[in-house]
């Protein structure tokens, strides 16, 4: 049994059910879905092959790592907990037919809808042009992710068409469909598709297209996907630009358009984060802004804390970005608290010269963004945990107190280096952490910027030592979503 929780919109969802329809049928065995908790299920309209989960059979099944498994010398045998989706094609391509037969609607299309389909069908050659707009346009937090294409990515490749293929229409697809008639302006017929009772109808018509224009989106991706012209051209934005998150596989016959990913973000868009450092030492800066300046997350500010004119003007005119905090005669806990009220981020990280940067930190942020994007982390923490004690318990780096390695364990050692904290969870979890933990776990913190400030959440003054540890202590108390991140796993 292959049992599989689909979460986030219908493309994410529909890459996670293919992915584990795929490992069904090379094992042989049956599909489930485990549907608790998830407001947003996408895939009750569709035509697939599976039954809900039972309590018992989640219980069960062992979580591994998939990537490993999803080859065609897979011979796993037992109860498999999918947990996540892959966003390449090769991992369901052979069971492209199926797919395709069980992604279509049980029930018929309404009529508005059907009108459009024949009107698709009768075109001698239609081509879907999706417009995302809505989530990228009221969440910035999607704009870091996706970013805005602009105009002039759909008129490049409505040319580069034009180029191959004389004559065509144009049938638009978006969720706001009164933006794209305003400004949307080609010079070709276009029809923009409007009426349909949900953007399930949406979906499959932008599948009975010819050739397709996706937007940067899993929800166009799988609609040209599932279009079965064979001489079908498709043009995508070329996800390689992006700055970080999971990169959307193209398959090769598509044609892949080359988008400017960082000016894609509008400047009135605040940064994803920001990075406040604490510097006395030049020499001991540079290689953590090496380190910073090496990851694929672009989208931040740094704000320097330089108490003791430690740092060169030299060495800030080197920065092409930065932003400068100066004061004198105070201690760190007051150093920080003023640089936070400066920040702009949606997410603070705090560093001093001593501390390190993990090489995941943009998948830290980009994954964590994805996954969780409609209900963002008060804190993601990242530990490293080196072995596992002889009840089977994980150790953390430093730490051997028991009741610390239960909870990291229990809860998370099988669970692909992430979990969500809340409810009761997050209640047995701040009953593990303590001062001592605090610090000797000590990996990267990152603070939901707007969480800190709710909750007033600041640096004590009065302490000497441990005021990082007591500052995260006091935003555990009061967060009510954790994630944690654990890295380099001996099992």
């Amino acid at each position: 049994m292959v049992i599989v929780r689909p979460v986030a919109g219908l493309g994410n969802q529909l890459f996670m059910y293919a992915c584990a329809r795929s490992l069904a049928h090379k094992l042989n065995t049956e599909l489930k879905i485990d549907t608790r908790g998830i407001v947003n299920y996408r895939l009750k309209p569709y035509n697939i092959q599976a039954t809900l989960a039972t309590p018992e059979e989640i219980k069960q099944a062992r979580q591994i790592n998939v990537k490993n498994i999803l080859s065609p010398q897979t011979d796993y045998q037992g109860d498999i907990l999918f947990p996540y989706f892959l966003v390449d094609e090769k991992y369901f391509v052979d069971i492209a037919d199926i797919l395709r037969q069980e992604i279509i609607l049980k029930e018929p299309l309404s009529s508005i809808a059907e009108i459009w389909k024949q009107k698709i069908l009768s075109t001698a050659c239609s081509v879907s042009l999706h417009i995302r707009r809505g989530d990228v346009i009221k969440n910035p937090a999607y704009v870091h992710i996706y970013g805005r294409l602009s105009l002039d990515y759909y008129k490049t490749c409505v040319q580069q068409l034009k180029d191959s293929i004389p004559c065509f229409t144009v049938f638009v697809f978006s969720n706001d469909i009164k933006w794209a008639k305003e400004n949307l302006k080609l010079d070709v017929p276009v029809e923009f598709v409007e009426g349909c009772k949900s953007d399930d109808e949406d979906f499959i018509l932008m599948s009975l297209c010819k050739h397709n224009i996706v937007a940067n989106s899993t929800f166009s991706w799988w609609a040209a996907w599932l279009n079965s012209n064979p001489d079908k051209k498709v043009f995508s934005p070329d996800h390689r630009g992006r700055n970080y998150g999971h990169e959307l596989i193209l398959p090769e016959s598509w044609i892949k358009v080359p988008v400017d990913y960082e000016k894609s973000v509008p400047d009135d868009v605040e940064p994803l984060l920001s990075i406040i450092i604490y510097a006395e030492k030049e020499a001991a800066v540079v290689p953590l802004l090496s380190a910073i300046s090496s990851q694929k997350l672009k989208d931040y500010e740094l704000i320097f804390i330089d108490n003791t004119s430690g740092l060169s003007e030299s060495f800030y005119q080197q920065l092409t970005e930065k932003r400068r905090v100066t004061i004198q005669k105070a201690n760190k806990a007051a150093l920080f608290n003023r640089a936070l009220s400066r920040s702009r981020g949606i997410f603070v990280l705090f560093l001093q010269e001593e501390d390190i940067i993990l090489p995941e930190m943009e998948w830290i942020l980009g994954s964590i963004y994805e996954i969780h994007i409609n209900m963002l982390p008060d804190i993601i923490y990242s530990v490293r945990w080196l072995e596992e004690n002889e009840d089977g318990d994980v150790i953390v780096e430093g730490i051997k107190d028991k009741k610390f390695s239960i909870v990291w364990d229990k809860s998370f050692k099988n669970l692909m280096y992430r979990m969500l904290y809340n409810g009761e969870k997050l209640q047995q979890l701040k009953t593990s952490f303590n001062t001592e933990t605090a610090n000797l776990s000590l990996r990267t913190k990152i603070f939901k910027r707007d969480f800190l400030k709710k909750h007033s959440v600041l640096f004590d003054e009065n302490l000497k030592e441990d005021f990082q540890a007591s500052f995260f202590m006091d935003a555990l108390k009061c967060s009510e979503n954790f994630i944690l991140i654990g890295h380099h796993t001996v099992v």
